[in-house]
Parts: C-alpha cells; structure tokens; sequence
C-alpha cells in the first residue's frame, strides 16, 4: 500500500529584481515578463510504501525543504500533483505559532491546537512533553527567556506528542544535544516499529544511512538517483567532488559500478593518480576474506602516478555493512610524508593494523588525494574497493570495537541514608507527586504495568505481580485507589505489601468489587525526596481462563491513581 505518491511534481518561483517590476507585470497582463522563472523543483515522480522511512539527500538549493513543504501541505505545487494518504505531522518550521511572551505552558496548548491536538489529549500528554523537552521548570516562564536550544527542543516535543501514520522531518536531530539527539533517534525508531511512513531530509549521510529504507538524491531540483541510503550516500559524495571540480575548472569523473551482488559503488576522481590493487592481507603477506577479531592485518593500496605530486596522501576508510564508518585514516593523519612521486611512478602503502573490532561484514574503501584533506580534488577515490568478514573472537563482546578492557569488581554497602545524596533525585529531577494513568505519566511507571485503558471515571492501568513506580513524596501519607474484577474474589483474595525504597511500608487485601483506597504512612525525613515504590501481590489471573475471550494478561489489580498528601 501506498502512503506518498508523487507524480510529476513541479515547483517554480517568479523572482522579481525590483519591487515595482511586480506592479509592471500586473499591468503588462503578461503581455511582457518583468521576472525570471526559476525552477525548484523540475518534474519528480516516485513514491513511497507505507510504514517505509525514506531519506531525502542533496546540496543546499537542491529542492529538498521545498519538497517537504508541498508534502506537509505548506506550499502548492506548480505543476504535477501528490497524494497523501493518512494523517500526517510535520517536523518543518519548529515553533511557529509560538508566541514569545506565553509561558512554555501556554505555547504548548497553543500549537497543539494549530496541530490538530485536543486539550484533553495535551492534558494527558503533558508530563510526558517536559520530560522529553527536558527543560524542567522553565515550562512556566515566558519562551523569551529560553535559549535557542530549549525553544526548539519544546517544539520538537510537542509536534512529536501525536501519532501521525506520516512523519515529514526537516533537520530536527540537530535541534539539542547529543543526548538529546540520541532522544530524537529513539522516539523516531518508535515511530517506525508503529509503521509510521516517515520522509527524512538531513545532510547528515550518517543518520539517513541508520534511520532510513531507502533514500533520493536531489540535485538543482532534479530527483537524480534512488535506491539503498548508503549508495546514495556515497554517490552524493561523488556529485560534491564533481561540483567542486566544475568550480575550479577541473575535469573530473564519475563511474557507477555493479559488483558481484549488484549493488551500486562509486569510483570517481581527476585521475592525476589511479589506485591499481587493494587487498586485505594476514600478518604473513597471504591475501584474506576473513579474519579474527583482534588480529593483525594488513591493508595494502597500490596506486600510479600520471603526474608529478608532491606528498601525495593515500588513506583507508572502513565501513560496516550499513555504511558506518567504523575506521579511517591516512597518511596525512600519520605525517608519513611521500615525498615527490615521479610521472608513471607506483607507490606501494602498507595499513598495519589490529582489528580490534565486532564480528560481521566489512568493506574498505581507498583514496588517494593532494596533501591536504577532504573531499576536494581527489586524484581517485575507491568506494567498497574490498569487502571482508571479521569472525568472533574470546572473550566475546557485542558492539563494533573491542576494547580489551581490564574489570574489577568491587563491593560496598547499601547506603543508609539517601536523603544527602539521593540518586533518584537526580534520575528524576521533575518527578511529581500524583501519578494518573494516563500517557503522560508512562516514565514514572517503571515495571510491571500494562497499557492504559479508558473507563467511565477515566484511565485506569492493571498491574502483573511486582509494580514499580517513581514519586516524589510532598507528604506524609500515601493514597492509591486500586480495585480488581476477578471472579471469586471474595474466596481467592488478593493481598499484597508495599515498599518504599525496598522497606515495607504497608499491607492490603482486596476481597470485594469496588474501588477502595489505600493509606499507607510516609517517614517524615523522606518528605522531599524522590523515592521508588513496589508491590507485592499474592497473585494474578487471567482473564481467558474465566471468560475464555482470547485474554491471556497476567493481571494483578486495576489502579486509578496515586498521589501524596500530609
């Protein structure tokens, strides 16, 4: 099934050198053209399957945000036409609609609204937008006291909150931090395990490579090359070094490449110098396809000369089977100086190495360019010239490096007293001191909970046989207001104990129909403090053993609601 289907899309600009010209061409009743036309985009047609993610490359001017505005609706094409099927949420112009002398709470229920959002499902959701923005207590003051960062990372949050079947990104992994970039990775992935369709424009190779099916490349509006992200990533670089070749006039070229198992590779360059021979070779010399992790190796890369160079630079880059790259250097980096190589001269260089790293499939690509770095001017560059096996090693590891690391283990005894030193405090800085069941309350749920159900007097969620939750104690007493409906009850009760921060606090027993709440007595020097709380049940059923319905939850007790008060 398809969710974007993009049929000879077409998209131009009128561009005006003067303001009065526009005046003129009203008047000329097009009679006479007082613009220039210029083309964005230029007659795209692909689509896109449901529940795929599709990256989206090219160079600035390339067409790439005008694309995904016309998707999202923002624009209208010029010509062509596109359908769109499912409901959709953009990650274009973030903040728009904000207004910056609203509180972050206000702006939050703001461009919710402008997003389609109701007010009850923000009320559900709104402890779960903080603590993904990460901005704490400042979502009470004006959104003109915030950085730039904080902005944009409350935006992502909110325009993240509903559950669209299509995503259209513009580069929001750059709006925050490396942890919260990693945030962004995450709720992203969550959206493709729900088979959300998302469209994905970065120019980081690095993120469309992990994130996305497949990807475009657009160059001066012109959808140019589709296929597997790392192809395209790597034909893109072609493409800059060609443009920049154009730039200061060099002659410059690109070859496609179907290997053995017809997939794309990239071999480009002005040819100064050519790479004749790479090969993957043991500690003894012997050409290999397969090696032990952490064992010696050598890479060796041949190239001649049709020039004069002076220093010339040649350099390895390894990459794992979904075209991370896992290592590169050159000798540039080493200061191996090459000195001057002579017209129809070959040099021979020699990476010796440990392969220090996970077990799997690799390939290695080889340059060789002027003395300097970067993807200018290279004499020939070898996209996945070799690819090799790396097998596992003892002891194992998991992950791409293989550190060698030294353990030591180490015992000390449980501290007595959290309250200087509380780690949870700092784990959970905005933890609250009421907890519904709805989803915005999901984090502080930590173990032993099932999804939330909407009842009559609102969400309720069962437990399994052990609960945990996370709270901030503001009072001296603990409530929950539990119930159960399993049949027999009143002969096969169900009791339970509870603990804060591992020491019993209370017990209960559940031996009729009915909400019934709980009270249970809090020490006085926790008041303040972030603790974690547990139950105990005797306990669970299910319910397809009594009412044979296909419902085969390990239920404990159903809970409406916790909350603290003196």
């Amino acid at each position: 099934m398809k969710a974007i289907e993009v049929s000879h899309l077409s998209k131009s600009f009128d561009i005006y050198k003067r303001p009065i010209d526009r005046i003129k061409q009203v008047v000329a009743f097009n009679k006479k053209t007082f613009y220039q036309r210029f083309w964005a985009l230029k007659n795209i047609s692909f689509s896109v399957s449901k529940g795929t993610t599709i990256g989206v490359l090219g160079q600035n001017g390339s067409g790439k945000s005008t694309l995904l505005k016309i998707l999202a609706g923002l624009m209208l094409p010029s010509e062509g036409e596109i359908k769109i099927i499912g409901k959709t949420s953009s990650l274009i112009e973030l903040g728009m609609g904000f207004h910056t002398e609203f509180s972050g709470k206000s702006n939050v229920y703001l461009n919710s609204a402008l997003l389609g959002i109701s007010k009850e499902e923000i009320d559900a959701k709104f402890n779960q937008i903080v603590e993904f923005s990460g901005i704490g207590d400042f979502i009470d003051r004006p959104v003109k006291t915030y950085s730039s960062g904080m902005y944009l990372r409350l935006a992502f949050s909110v325009a993240i909150s509903i559950n669209p079947e299509i995503l259209l990104i513009d580069e929001v992994l750059a709006v925050g931090d490396a942890l919260f970039s990693q945030k962004c990775v995450k709720k992203l992935r969550e959206f493709q395990e729900q088979d959300t369709t998302i469209v994905f424009v970065s120019h980081d190779m690095g993120a469309i490579k992990n994130l996305c099916d497949e990807a475009i490349l657009l160059d001066k509006g012109v959808l140019v090359e589709r296929g597997d992200p790392g192809d395209i990533s790597d034909y893109y670089n072609a493409l800059i070094q060609k443009r920049y070749a154009e730039e200061t006039k060099q002659i410059t070229f690109i070859q496609r490449i179907e290997d053995e198992k017809e997939r794309k590779k990239q071999r480009y360059g002005n040819f100064d110098a050519m790479i004749l021979d790479i090969k993957l070779l043991s500690s003894s010399g012997e050409e290999i396809g397969a090696i032990l992790s952490g064992e010696d190796c050598v890479i060796m890369v041949k190239a001649i000369f049709f020039e004069d160079v002076e220093n010339a630079v040649v350099g390895i880059l390894i990459r794992d089977r979904l075209g991370n790259e896992v290592f590169g250097t050159n000798t540039g980096y080493y200061q191996q100086n090459t000195g001057i190589v002579t017209k129809d001269e070959m040099m021979v260089v020699n990476f010796t190495l440990k392969m220090n790293i996970g077990s799997g499939d690799y390939s290695v690509t080889a340059a060789v360019h002027p003395d300097k770095l970067g993807l200018e001017g290279h004499f020939d560059w070898v996209d996945r010239a070799i690819s090799f096996k790396v097998l596992p090693s003892e002891p194992r590891f998991i992950g791409l490096s293989k550190l060698n690391p030294h353990i030591t283990v180490q015992r000390m005894k449980r501290i007595s007293n959290l309250n200087s030193d509380n780690p949870l405090n700092m784990v959970f800085p905005n933890a609250v001191d009421h907890i519904e069941m709805g989803e915005g309350f999901q984090s502080y749920l930590i173990k032993g909970w099932h999804q939330p159900e909407m009842q009559t007097e609102g969400y309720i969620r069962w437990t399994h046989k052990n609960p945990s939750f996370i709270m901030k104690i503001s009072g001296r007493k603990l409530r929950l207001e539990v119930s159960t409906s399993k049949p027999n009850i009143a002969k096969e009760p169900i009791t339970g104990d509870i603990f804060c921060n591992g020491i019993k606090i209370g017990n209960f027993i559940l031996n009729e129909y009915g909400w019934k709440r709980l009270d249970l007595e809090i020490k006085e020097e926790l008041k303040g403090e972030v603790a974690r709380f547990k139950l105990s049940l005797n306990r669970t059923w299910r319910p397809d053993d009594f009412f044979r319905n296909g419902d085969k939850r390990e239920l404990g007790i159903s809970v409406r609601r916790i909350w603290c008060e003196e």
